[in-house]
């Protein structure tokens, strides 16, 4: 008996979703422009928004069948014969495209992580107040604000220079030798360093003594020539011959002198020199520097549960040496400085205890005091044996208080902007800066799903 097998019906590439030899482009457009069959009377028209929630059976089943899609579609592209491919082929196919998802995301769901900080507008806060620091003291006395506290020392040196801005005339004094005339009738005789006054109202004075005889008659006056010399430095002194003088206290009328020649050599000319604000300012200058290094080498000396008062340093100059006196022609001014520094200790929770003491009852609702956004600034006021007085204040910047499990908790898994629109309800709120680990494209870039994976900080904005 002849088999005879029943013919196989063919399938061709266009049934497959293939077009052989026609512009796909085209195809797509002339699909797209076929109108809609108008829904029938009382038949009611779907609409799909762009995203539908999935459950995930219906999700994995859509992937299903996109893979099996795929699959066919490659094989046939491979073999070039029609049919189907081999279950084996997809199967294994589907199962590894299965796998991926799920690993995927199963890592999307648990293992990203954030951090969310919160820059938020402190709220500042000061009290003034007065402290003693007792270095014998052993417990805290807050109702007195005594706290007990340690000095601590070190000796700091260096040395500064700067330019001197002084200025200073140096120069020369004119001389000469004048002639004295005594119309008196008597001797006279003259010191050495009496003044003679010239026609200009310029002083000379008389190098030595002279004895000059009396007159022998009004036409005839006694004589003596004697060297002077000008009061002070400058051209300006150098006369001509034949000035005429008034000698001491004497009238002019009855003595008098005349320069036998040219009264020469003043000069006189600018220098550079060191006055005394240069000393000062270079002293204070070098001490603030050499303070500035103590309260370095002072705090290096602290422990992490102590507080250095760092504005209270009592330092005492132990050398001083300057390359200059002031007035010496200079242009520039060096010092050389040594300091014994002393500085004060506290433990430091016995400061924040006396603050928190301090500003409790002026902490607005809402807000929180932190010992990191606190500080004391503090100058020393009086020193008595081992007990120090201090006067200053006490400075918090007060921050929201904020409860970080339950923000994770509130934000977890919303979009940035959304989290961040959250954000604003807390007070003084300024900016949030969101890093996200690893971060996904487009619309799986959400805040972790589990809060856990959120850490949340709240930072002082500057």
């Amino acid at each position: 008996v002849e088999n005879v097998s029943e013919p196989k019906e063919e399938v061709s590439a266009k049934d497959l979703g293939f077009l052989v030899g026609e512009d796909v482009a085209k195809e797509k457009s002339q699909v797209l422009s076929q109108p809609t069959a108008p829904a029938q009377a009382g038949q009611r028209v779907e609409e799909r928004p762009f995203f539908q929630k999935v459950s995930p059976i219906g999700f994995f089943e859509k992937i299903k069948l996109a893979a099996v899609s795929l699959f066919s579609r490659l094989r046939i592209k491979k073999e070039g014969i029609p049919g189907a491919p081999s279950r084996r082929v997809w199967s294994v196919g589907l199962v590894v495209l299965g796998l991926l998802l799920v690993t995927g995301f199963i890592y999307w769901w648990f293992f990203p992580k954030a951090v969310v900080t919160v820059y938020v507008a402190p709220r500042r806060l000061e009290e003034k107040i007065t402290l003693k620091i007792d270095v014998d003291a052993d417990s805290p006395d807050f109702s007195e604000r005594i706290l007990p506290g340690e000095v601590i020392e070190t000796e700091v040196s260096g040395d500064r220079t700067k330019s001197t801005t002084g200025t200073k005339v140096i120069g020369e004094r004119a001389k000469g030798t004048v002639k004295i005339q005594n119309g008196l009738a008597t001797t006279i005789n003259l010191s050495a360093g009496t003044i003679l006054v010239s026609s200009g109202d310029l002083r000379f004075s008389l190098d030595k003594a002279a004895s000059v005889s009396a007159a022998l008659s009004p036409s005839e006056p006694g004589i003596a020539n004697v060297e002077v010399t000008a009061a002070n430095i400058g051209a300006e002194y150098n006369l001509v011959k034949d000035e005429s003088f008034k000698v001491g206290n004497y009238p002019k009328a009855e003595v008098d002198a005349i320069s036998l020649a040219d009264l020469t050599g003043g000069s006189s000319r600018d220098i550079s020199a060191v006055s005394g604000e240069d000393a000062e300012t270079l002293e204070k200058d070098l001490i603030e520097e050499l303070i500035e290094k103590a309260k370095n080498e002072l705090a290096a000396m602290v422990a992490p549960d102590k507080f250095f008062i760092k504005d209270v340093i009592i330092a005492e100059a132990t050398s001083k040496v300057f390359s200059n006196k002031v007035g010496d022609e200079a242009s520039s001014l060096k010092l050389t400085l040594t300091l014994s520094t002393k500085g004060l200790v506290v433990i430091r929770q016995h400061l924040f205890d006396l603050a928190r003491e301090d500003l409790k009852d002026k902490v607005s609702s809402g807000f929180v005091l932190r010992d990191e956004q606190l500080s004391a600034e503090f100058g020393l006021r009086d020193e008595s044996g081992t007990e120090f007085e201090l006067e200053g204040s006490f400075v918090a910047n007060l921050l929201p208080e904020v409860k970080p499990d339950e923000l994770a908790e509130k934000i977890k898994g919303k979009y940035p902007p959304l989290a961040e629109s959250y954000l604003t309800s807390i007070p003084g709120f300024s900016r949030a800066e969101i890093k996200l680990k690893p971060r996904f494209p487009g619309r799986l870039g959400t805040l972790p799903r589990l809060s856990k994976n959120i850490t949340i900080e709240v930072s002082a904005e500057r």
